[in-house]
């Protein structure tokens, strides 16, 4: 009676030990099929990309080089009137400084309404002539802006980007149920990892993890033996 419990004990033992494996070699199967089917979709959806919209983009970007072309003279004006406006803030430091120092000398920290109505003549002085700088900064942004190459450049530019975020939603909108499938399956999978995980030893478990994280980086380089 020992001897038949002992061997059915031992039965049932071998059988679960089995029913592990099984289940691992099954798990690993189907988790490098689902990582490998997600890296040819990938792909998948990169070759369409490169395909629908790389053409695009190269358009694109010739008729922000023309764009850029005509600006230039524009801009460079705007510049120079920019650097005009960093001086004229400098010349204005540079006489508070000086009447600041004049009057301290003479007055102290006592203020004095000369001195107030000077502190009021040389920032209105200033501002006066940075808004004028700042207007003629307006006209000639203006200028650009109302060129007729220049708009026209602008306008075939947002009607690519346009076709661009069009042609990107298509192409995702067709490789989504696919990514949808294939996580709903990962999920289901990295749930039952953590399943058999429980019952494997220790040097299996490393084994395990090893296979299954070699998988993640060759994702359709496992060997199916």
């Amino acid at each position: 009676m020992k001897y038949f419990r002992r061997t059915y004990l031992f039965i049932v033992f071998v059988i679960f030990i089995m029913g592990c494996v099984n289940r691992k070699e099954q798990w690993i199967e189907h988790y490098a099929m689902a990582k490998c089917s997600w890296d040819k979709e990938e792909k998948a959806l990169a070759s369409d990309s490169v395909k629908l919209i790389s053409p695009l983009v190269i358009e694109m970007e010739r008729l922000k080089i023309a764009r850029k072309e005509i600006a230039a003279p524009f801009n460079e004006i705007i510049k120079d009137l920019e650097n005009q406006i960093k001086d004229e803030q400098k010349k204005y430091k540079k006489e508070f400084r000086k009447l600041t120092d004049a009057h301290y000398e003479k007055y102290g920290h006592v203020s004095t309404p000369e001195y107030e109505k000077s502190l009021i003549r040389i920032q209105n002085n200033s501002n006066n002539r940075i808004a004028s700088i700042q207007k003629k900064i307006k006209t000639i942004s203006d200028e650009m802006h109302s060129n007729g190459d220049y708009q026209n450049l602008v306008g075939k530019i947002a009607l690519i980007e346009e076709i661009i975020k069009e042609q990107d939603s298509i192409i995702q909108t067709n490789h989504a149920p696919v990514f949808d499938s294939l996580q709903d399956a990962l999920n289901n999978l990295n749930s039952n990892y953590k399943t058999i995980l429980n019952d494997l030893s220790n040097d299996e478990k490393q084994i395990f993890q090893s296979e299954r994280d070699s998988i993640r980086k060759y994702p359709c380089m496992y060997d199916r033996k």
